[in-house]
C-alpha cells in the first residue's frame, strides 16, 4: 500500500478543488443558484476523495471497530460519488436552460433519489451487494458495485 501516493493525490485533488471554489465564489457573473450548484458538486468531490483515501489507510489496520468504520468510510464515499453525478448534472441542467424553477423541482428529486439510495446503503453492511470488508480489514467489490457506477453515471447523464 503506498500512503504516500494516496496522500499526494488526495491533497492535490482537494486543493485544487478548493481552489476552483474560491474562484468560482468571487465571480461576479454568475448567480447564486449557479454557485450553490457548483458548490454542491466541489463539496461532494471534496467529500468522496477524503473518504477514499481514509478508507484506503485504514485498509488493513488491525483494531476493535476498524471494520465498521471501513464499512461507515466506503458507504460515505458511495453515496458522495453518486451526488457529485446528480449535482453536476444539476449544474449542467441550470447552465443550458438558465430556468431556476426547473433545477429547484430536479434538486428536489435528486435529493429524493439520494436519500433512497443512502437508505439502500444501510442494509449492505449485512448483505454486502456493494461491497463487503473482510476480516482483514480489506475493501471487495460486491455483485452490484458496477451496477452501481454505472447506474449513477447514467442517470446522472440524462438530466
Amino acid at each position: 500500500m503506498d500512503i504516500l501516493g494516496y496522500f499526494n493525490a488526495t491533497i492535490g485533488s482537494c486543493l485544487i478543488i478548493i481552489l476552483i471554489a474560491a474562484d468560482y465564489l468571487r465571480k461576479y457573473n454568475v448567480d447564486n443558484f449557479q454557485r450553490k450548484a457548483l458548490l454542491l458538486v466541489l463539496s461532494s468531490i471534496f467529500l468522496a476523495a477524503l473518504s477514499e483515501y481514509i478508507g484506503m489507510i485504514m485498509e488493513r489496520t488491525q483494531g476493535g471497530h476498524v471494520n465498521t468504520s471501513l464499512y461507515f468510510v466506503w458507504s460515505i464515499n458511495m453515496i458522495a460519488r453518486n451526488c457529485s453525478f446528480y449535482y453536476a448534472a444539476l449544474l449542467v441542467d441550470y447552465t443550458v436552460h438558465e430556468n431556476a424553477e426547473r433545477s429547484k423541482k430536479l434538486l428536489k428529486i435528486i435529493t429524493v433519489i439520494m436519500i433512497a439510495y443512502g437508505i439502500s446503503v444501510i442494509p449492505n453492511i449485512n448483505f454486502r451487494y456493494y461491497f463487503a470488508i473482510t476480516r482483514e480489514n480489506v475493501f471487495i467489490p460486491g455483485t452490484f458495485y458496477l451496477l452501481h457506477l454505472l447506474i449513477g453515471c447514467l442517470i446522472g447523464l440524462r438530466f
